[in-house]
């Protein structure tokens, strides 16, 4: 994953293919064993039910993946019913 400043012809082809390459694996999904953790693809549908929309996933810096999500209330009772 490219994951520097956009500022060459080469930085935005490399966006625009990383780009193309994350819709086709989000459209076909590799199949997540339960020892190697959550499904990306999945986490986010399963959040939807608690109506949490994720953005899209972005590497961190120790070779994981994370989403992140709009900040909720956690005082609100019917968030999780």
């Amino acid at each position: 994953m490219h994951t520097t400043n956009t500022v060459t012809v080469e930085d935005i082809k490399i966006s625009i293919q990383n780009i193309l390459d994350l819709d086709k694996k989000e459209k076909n999904p590799k199949v997540i064993g339960m020892d190697e953790g959550w499904s990306p693809y999945l986490a986010k549908e399963f959040l939807k039910k608690f109506k949490i929309s994720t953005g899209f996933y972005n590497p961190s810096t120790i070779g994981e993946w994370y989403a992140e999500s709009h900040f909720i209330p956690l005082s609100d009772g019917d968030r999780c019913k």
